[in-house]
């Protein structure tokens, strides 16, 4: 029997199977391989519902650290996570700082000068009152208001203020291959290689799909500061699958958590509705309790009182650590002494809080297990307000929604603010498949959650 002859298009035909099912084989291979070095699932999970401390300490794996000694930053993490009670009134800064510090048993460093640069004496006058919150949480109330914070440096908690922070950037690699891989082999499944954004310019070489997604991603999702034409800022390396990222000490604890989160994201194929992207230890429990209080009705009979008054009576009726941004206040010309009158019986307690703050431009958000009483465009123009929430896109792709549609769903039919023209507003993004990847303040995500939600219904409806 003579051979079939083969036509040229079915060498091609079978030849291009040859490809795909060798990309499947390598895409399968990076699923699988490094188990010790990949993020396990559980562990995120810890991390991101639970908040233990050392789950997130596993993170670091495989994370390759080049000038900051790893044991005694892990050590310092660690030892930030102890709970206490916080009550100062009008303490000098130096001693509260020592008492924290003598109270986690870590080493601390203020730099004198850096503070007296900025006007901010040792013996500053700090008023704090919080309970049962972690040590890092007490750090960020007391040193915020004053334009500090802490970096980890020389085996020390080093006390400065935040724009010499900026200056204090590290280099460390993440390997990100199998992150790359599923982008690649779900955006080719999806059919969406025409439709990626292009993130290049700045930091190396890009033009690989999964890099580019990725780069984007860190850029878009991670506060920086990033790399400007002034030359300011950190960058981004990447190389056959290894990133490196040079930034500052908190941009690297944001990076870490970010991609443990869509690590646990690919781990996971059943159906959630989002995943929150939080640092070490962050009191997700705390915050949901106080979520709950605030659906639970209060009466409120205030006539002619201060605002400070309000809020401080609020704080007593639903027995919930607050913290008033006063310096917001003062900057947006609002008076803690302004009048309020309201009288009302049985309303959930966020509508009261509403109701009040509202017609004076202020608000409430929760963050680090307390009630943060801010004005509105302290909120929109702060990045310390904006956090990061993955959301499960794949049931509505599944359905037949299209990820770009959903993005610009979300950025018209939610109040943002969105990234503009100089720099204001949160970031979304549908370049991982199955997932809007979205930077914003906690207010404008119960906004995209209930209306993704709502799309899901509507969907689900259709089809049957």
């Amino acid at each position: 029997m003579s051979p079939i002859p083969l036509k040229v298009k079915d060498l091609k035909l079978a030849a291009c199977v040859v490809v795909y099912l060798l990309a499947l084989t390598v895409y399968l291979r990076y699923l699988e391989q490094d188990n010790e070095q990949a993020v396990a699932g559980e562990a995120v999970v810890e991390v991101l519902e639970q908040s233990d401390a050392e789950a997130w300490l596993s993170f670091d794996e495989h994370i390759g650290q080049t000038n900051v000694d790893p044991t005694s930053e892990k050590r310092i993490l660690q030892s930030l996570q102890t709970k206490m009670d916080v009550a100062f009134e009008d303490a000098e800064l130096a001693l509260t700082l020592g008492e924290l510090a003598q109270q986690a048993d870590f080493k601390l460093h203020i730099k004198e000068g850096a503070l007296a640069e900025d006007g901010i004496a040792l013996n500053e006058p700090v008023t704090l009152h919080l309970k049962n919150v972690s040590i890092e949480t007490a750090l960020h109330y007391m040193l915020m208001p004053l334009g500090l914070t802490w970096v980890i440096k020389n085996d020390l908690l080093q006390i400065t203020t935040e724009i010499d922070a900026e200056e204090v950037e590290v280099s460390r690699t993440y390997n990100v291959r199998k992150l790359a891989a599923a982008i690649k082999f779900g955006l080719s499944k999806e059919k969406r290689f025409d439709q990626r954004r292009h993130y290049g310019g700045l930091g190396g070489h890009y033009g690989d799909v999964g890099e580019e997604v990725l780069t984007g991603m860190v850029y878009n999702l991670v506060s920086g500061p990033w790399f400007d034409e002034e030359g300011v800022g950190g960058s981004v390396f990447y190389s056959k699958g290894l990133m490196t990222i040079r930034q500052t000490h908190r941009a690297h604890r944001d990076v870490s958590v970010l991609f443990a989160g869509m690590e646990y994201f690919l781990e996971n194929r059943s159906s959630f509705a989002a995943l929150r992207i939080r640092r070490l230890g962050y009191p997700f429990d705390e915050d949901d309790r106080i979520q709950k209080l605030l659906q639970e009705p209060i009466s409120v009979d205030f006539e002619e009182t201060s605002l400070f008054d309000v809020i401080e009576s609020l704080r007593a009726i639903l027995e919930t650590p607050v913290f008033i941004q006063e310096n917001a206040f003062a900057e947006d010309g609002i008076a803690l002494d302004e009048k309020i009158a309201l009288h009302l019986i049985n309303v959930p307690a966020s509508s009261v809080i509403k109701l009040i703050l509202e017609p004076l431009g202020c608000t409430a958000q929760l963050h680090e297990g307390v009630l943060n009483v801010t004005t509105a465009i302290d909120i929109q123009d702060n990045a310390r307000n904006y956090s990061v929430v993955l959301y499960d896109i794949r049931p509505l792709v599944q359905a037949g929604a299209k990820p770009r549609d959903l993005l610009m769903n979300v950025q018209t039919s939610t109040p943002g603010p969105w990234f503009d023209d100089v720099g204001v507003g949160g970031h979304i993004i549908d370049s991982f498949p199955g997932m809007l990847a979205c930077w914003q303040t906690e207010q404008n995500h119960h906004e995209i959650a209930k209306l993704l939600a709502d799309l899901a219904r509507k969907y689900s409806y259709e089809q049957y």
